[in-house]
């Protein structure tokens, strides 16, 4: 709790205010005290709302309808005033964490607190839904955790809110992170809303995790929509539970009643009996002050009608474009990271509808977000908080560390960010982000904005940099993100990509660190880090831009990656014991004619070479008859099984932030096997999967997980946490990876990798032109992957590149792909 400021009044409403408990968008929260001394939370609204009609419309009709809500579990309105200067509304006040902050700071909670802290929130909604009200915001932060259970609260005014001429007709508060599906896609909302908001807290509360992976913003939205959750770490015990409640239909959810059944089935109906058995874990409990008398709802008169059930028209759709990996290949539509966004308001619960012939399934939505582009922060949301949720922590907010600098991120021993302070003395955190180099090292670092969010790193370890993390000491301040990255490799591929759109990853082959990792055409993250007129214009602009620069293509990008698959195919071959070298004569001939097709695949090589080579010339020429036949040969299930120990199908793969999944088709026919051989057909890989694969290759075999993050410290170096170290996967044996070894020196002494040659460095890569049609246009991208190694037993780098190049380029010396690689490799080793 905070002090009053000069600001602040000392009385509001016969209520005597005696400390600020938080600040949000509509205005502060307070703890103030009746004239007989009982607590309570009040909220003054800001008098830019104030004087908006529309406004003092809708807050009388939603606090009338929240002090109607009576239940045990929430937080009961005790009193409001509608009319006057400033509106205000008192709610009973709860001395006790938020289940956010509970949780960030010891961790998940046991099992049986979890199934009580369900049935408590589910309770609460029973409350709340009786009297035509639906949350609309349930999250882990508006549930305040008492030493007799849990309090929901913060329903019944941020609505009021919504579509004034504060916020636009078409704007939106919203906490995507909670949204449901129909939310998010237009559709009419209602209690069944709630549902699916309260199985994911349920996660959290006992995950510490989102079930739909990391950050928030759009690229989380399109999860949400389209993908199923993710439920690997949610105790057995729970997962049914879980899985009722985040249902994509509304309609297939459980009722708030029923969830109390299952939680009641599951853990035994004496476990949720709070009183007898006591229900936080002693580490939370001792967060808990006694608990105040709760003071007792005014009366409600008897001439005002019970608030009837309206209903809504759908939300304005939150447009949304997927993760880049879900449209393969890419389109120029923007796609920014995550960012986060403010809290929803409550609605009047829709009366229930039957289900429309026309409803949307996921899978449909999904396809229609596919060429979608989202504006986030112009028309689709109104940003009406900073940091947060604008509370203290008895109001169940997330407090940033007060008066001290952000931490940083850290590339070889120097910040990369910075921050500065800000001369408004009325903010909850009162240093804006600054970035050094911030187009060089936007791909690593994400971008942090007052305005719009943060995503990358930036999102993934905003409470070590906040210092918010329980990890962290007082007296140590916000923490550090120290990461793998060279800069001096990093600069070399940045400046060789140049004004191209493409992507470049570099690995170290020993451990899995990567050295570098950049996307083309780049940010400076610093132009939209505030929350002025300019930043916005920078924001709109990014956002409006058809090269796409906050995309991040070497992580979040997947392209047909064509003849460099060749690798994984003569793998595969070599594993399965199609082949027993990569000498042997193969039975390919030129033309080769895709099997029940009379589709013939010609090498292109005239000098009749290709006819039934090996897999070392066929590399070296690039046989694309030889990859076909084989791939053909062995069939779907050994070709993808190889490609999946690379990397291929691995959902989510981490840096530790979050990538593209890579894909090897499943389901194809003869011909289409084939092709996939060649990288071709539905066969996508981002650039970070491409140098996984020269990875591996380069160190026996053994591929070390990626990472761009060394470690976590606090701000004296002390580590909290370290990435890497663990043990590689064997993804092919030593002898095949030495073999390709070879066989990739070969393509760029004699073949058709000459572009990356250096004289005193062994290098051996593959090349890669592929062509597919978009959109009614022909879009063209040319690769290379390669490792190098300088000095025997000496240090090595491997190093995938890809460019969306749709002038033609020569393929004899591997294109501008290879030479962006040449110079990626000459900095690892300078």
């Amino acid at each position: 709790m905070e002090e009053l400021g000069a600001d602040d009044p000392g009385e509001v409403g016969g209520y005597r205010v005696r400390g600020r408990l938080g600040m949000g968008g509509m205005g502060a929260v307070y703890l103030a005290y009746t004239r007989g001394g009982q607590a309570v939370a009040l909220k003054v609204i800001r008098r830019e709302f104030a004087q908006d009609l529309e406004f003092r419309r809708r807050f009388t009709r939603e606090a009338e309808a929240a002090r109607r809500v009576q239940g045990p579990y929430t937080a009961a309105v005790v009193d409001s005033n509608t009319e006057g200067p400033q509106p205000w509304l008192a709610s009973a006040y709860v001395p006790g964490p938020s289940l956010s902050a509970a949780v960030r700071r010891h961790g998940p909670l046991p099992l049986p607190t979890v199934f009580q802290l369900t049935a408590g929130v589910a309770e609460a909604l029973q409350s709340i839904h009786r009297v035509g009200v639906v949350h609309r915001d349930l999250k882990p932060s508006n549930v305040l955790l008492a030493s007799d259970g849990p309090r929901v609260i913060d329903f019944g005014i941020a609505r009021a809110a919504d579509a004034t001429a504060l916020t636009g007709s078409d704007a939106r508060l919203g906490t995507p992170a909670y949204m449901a599906p129909e939310q998010i896609s237009g559709g009419d909302v209602g209690p069944a809303l709630d549902v699916f908001a309260l199985g994911l807290l349920t996660y959290f509360a006992a995950t510490a995790g989102h079930p739909f992976g990391e950050g928030s913003g759009h690229a989380l939205l399109y999860r949400i929509v389209a993908e199923q959750p993710d439920l690997s770490a949610c105790p057995a015990e729970l997962r049914d539970l879980v899985t009722a409640c985040l249902a994509k239909q509304p309609h297939e959810r459980p009722t708030p009643s029923e969830v109390i059944d299952l939680c009641a089935e599951r853990a035994g109906e004496g476990v949720l009996e709070r009183v007898s058995h006591g229900w936080l874990p002693p580490a939370v409990a001792g967060q808990v002050p006694r608990r105040e008398p709760t003071p007792h709802p005014s009366p409600v008169p008897a001439d005002v009608p019970p608030v009837a059930p309206a209903v809504l028209p759908p939300v304005a759709p939150l447009v949304v474009a997927p993760p880049p990996s879900a449209a393969p290949p890419p389109s120029p539509a923007q796609a920014a990271d995550p960012p986060t966004r403010p809290p929803l308001s409550p609605a009047p619960v829709p009366t229930p509808s039957p289900e429309r012939s026309g409803r949307r399934s996921p899978a449909r939505i999904a396809g229609a977000l596919l060429a979608a582009l989202v504006v986030i922060g112009g028309a689709t949301f109104a940003v009406v908080q900073l940091t947060g949720d604008g509370k203290g922590e008895g109001s169940g907010g997330n407090p940033a560390a007060g008066g001290k600098p952000l931490g940083d991120i850290v590339v070889a021993g120097k910040p990369v960010t910075g921050s500065r302070r800000l001369d408004d003395k009325g903010t909850t955190v009162p240093y804006q982000r600054t970035y050094t180099a911030g187009e060089l090292y936007s791909s690593v670092t994400g971008f942090r904005s007052r305005a719009y969010g943060s995503s990358q790193l930036e999102a993934m370890f905003q409470s070590v940099l906040d210092g918010t993390d329980g990890r962290l000491s007082k007296s140590s301040g916000p923490g550090n993100v120290v990461t793998t990255i060279d800069p001096s490799v990093q600069k070399a591929a940045f400046e060789a990509l140049g004004d191209k759109k493409g992507a470049a990853v570099a690995i170290d082959p020993s451990n899995g660190a990567i050295l570098g990792l950049v996307s083309t055409p780049s940010y400076d993250p610093s132009v939209f880090s505030g929350n002025s007129t300019s930043d916005k214009a920078s924001w709109t602009k990014l956002n409006g831009d058809a090269t796409g620069p906050l995309r991040n293509r070497a992580l979040r990008e997947t392209y047909p990656p064509g003849a460099t698959f060749q690798l994984v195919a003569a793998a595969a071959a070599l594993e399965s014991g199609l082949y027993r070298s990569v000498d042997d004569r193969t039975d390919s001939p030129d033309p080769y004619v895709l099997p029940r097709t009379s589709t013939q695949v010609t090498s292109g090589d005239t000098s009749g070479a290709c006819a039934n080579a090996s897999l070392r010339t066929a590399l070296v020429l690039s046989c694309s008859n030889v990859f076909a036949k084989a791939a053909a040969t062995l069939g779907e299930d050994k070709v993808r099984a190889t490609a999946e120990k690379f990397g291929f199908n691995t959902e989510k793969p981490k840096v530790p932030v979050a990538a593209a999944q890579s894909v090897f088709p499943e389901g194809m026919r003869s011909a289409e096997v084939a092709l996939s051989g060649l990288g071709q057909f539905e066969v996508r890989a981002t650039p970070l999967q491409m140098a996984m694969v020269s990875s591996a290759l380069a160190n026996g075999g053994k591929l070390f997980s990626p990472h761009m993050v060394a470690r976590l410290t606090d701000s004296r170096g002390r580590t909290l946490r370290t990435y890497g170290g663990s043990k590689p996967s064997q993804v092919v044996s030593a002898n095949t990876a030495s073999e390709l070894r070879k066989a990739m020196v070969d393509v760029v002494m004699d073949g058709t990798g000459g572009g990356v040659r250096l004289h005193d460095t062994l290098v051996g890569g593959k090349p890669g032109i592929t062509q597919t049609s978009e959109g009614g246009r022909q879009a063209r991208y040319t690769w290379f992957t390669s490792y190098a190694q300088r000095g025997t037993n000496g240090k090595e780098v491997a190093v995938a590149v890809v460019v969306e190049d749709p002038s033609p380029t020569s393929a004899a010396d591997g294109g501008l792909a290879a030479r962006i690689t040449k110079r990626t490799i000459s900095a690892a080793f300078d």
